[in-house]
């Protein structure tokens, strides 16, 4: 599954250069990993580390001035992934917080209110109360705009592709709007776009218009031979010798072999010289 033929999609979160690590679980060599990723199209699928929007978030920074103050400290390890646990910190605080109005009316199957300190993980009606006041919520966070929808994020996907030792952002993606913004060209490798799908591709298989000729001539004349036979058992079919050969069954005959000469005339027409619904009425006729 390499080559020109065959595009790859996968997500980022493999380390730089991860093909041109050795790993003893697999059969294939750093070289053939390293042939293979260079000779297909390699396209991952990413999030966002930190914003590109320039207002400020929820906590009055922007996300770039947020990412300058954790990069600034010292006990902070940033990843791709550090601005969603910054903004999954500030959504279970809102979600908490919203909590604590709607606890004060809402009743619950047993008849009775309960308070944030009463929640244990086996209670079901608290965690579905807290999934409904979460999809509620949204804000501008470090990540991008965060909304959610049934428990799921909504937030603005990275295509990207790997080319050669480096990554190419090619279009962003965003899962609120369901919109795709294209930055760049994808390359593709062979310098045409690989099919998606396997292409059928239908052909009409007849016989030869010379073929058919022939056979239409030679069927012409049975057909003839079998009409000059058939006058001649009915003109004659009182003489002794006709007589004794049953005309009612050479009757028989001749029409069957009619029918048989007719039907290699009309079954011979084929898609190769009729329409589709004109071959399909004659196909049924033959």
């Amino acid at each position: 599954m390499t080559g020109p033929g065959y595009v790859w999609i996968i997500y980022d979160w493999f380390d730089k250069l991860w093909w041109l690590e050795k790993d003893n679980t697999i059969d294939c060599t750093v070289m053939e990993m390293d042939v293979a990723i260079s000779s297909a199209t390699i396209l991952t699928i990413g999030v966002f580390p930190f914003s590109s929007e320039e207002g400020p978030t929820i906590s009055g920074l922007t996300p770039q001035e947020l990412q300058s103050q954790l990069t600034l400290t010292p006990e902070a390890s940033l990843t791709s992934y550090s601005p969603y646990g910054y903004d999954a910190a500030w959504l279970i605080a809102l979600m908490l917080n919203k909590s604590v109005e709607v606890l004060k009316e809402k009743v619950f199957s047993n008849g009775k209110k309960r308070q944030l300190e009463n929640f244990t993980y086996q209670d079901g009606e608290m965690a579905q109360m807290f999934l409904d006041l979460m999809n509620e919520i949204e804000f501008d966070g470090a990540s991008g705009y965060v909304t959610f929808k049934n428990g799921d994020r909504l937030g603005d996907l990275v295509i990207s592709q790997m080319q050669g030792n480096s990554t190419r952002r090619i279009a962003l993606y965003s899962t609120r709007n369901e919109r795709l913004k294209w930055i760049n060209n994808i390359t593709w490798n062979g310098g045409s776009i690989p099919s998606d799908h396997t292409e059928i591709i239908r052909l009409r298989h007849g016989i030869g218009w010379r073929l058919y000729t022939t056979m239409c001539v030679l069927a012409g004349i049975g057909f003839i031979l079998a009409c000059f036979f058939w006058g001649f058992n009915i003109k004659f079919r009182k003489h002794g010798i006709v007589k004794m050969s049953s005309p009612n069954l050479n009757s028989i005959i001749i029409i069957g072999s009619t029918l048989g000469y007719l039907s290699v005339i009309v079954g011979g027409l084929n898609g190769s010289f009729l329409f589709l619904e004109t071959s399909l009425t004659s196909c049924q006729l033959a």
